[in-house]
């Protein structure tokens, strides 16, 4: 699994404190840090079917995200956990 995944959508919104994206983009960009650099894109149903498998996963070891907007009045970065892609 790579180190970060940028995900595109269309909307978002807080339904019961869980993030729910609308209109997610097929594609998600990929890449790590160390100790390797890479780069790429994977099918986003892809890393949501692999977010629980292997030793070392994002289900037990969930990762850190933030949501970014280009709407002028949106709210502003937020740190978070994620816990499970559905």
């Amino acid at each position: 699994m790579p180190s970060f995944i940028v995900l595109n959508s269309k909307g978002a919104s807080l339904r019961d404190g869980k993030l729910v994206l609308a209109g997610v983009l097929p594609n998600s960009i990929v890449f790590a840090g160390r100790p390797v650099r890479a780069a790429g894109h994977d099918l986003t149903t892809h890393i949501v079917e692999d977010w629980a498998k292997g030793s070392d996963n994002f289900a037990k070891d969930p990762p850190n995200a933030t949501v970014s907007s280009f709407i002028k009045d949106a709210l502003p970065f937020r740190v978070s956990s994620r816990t499970a892609p559905a």
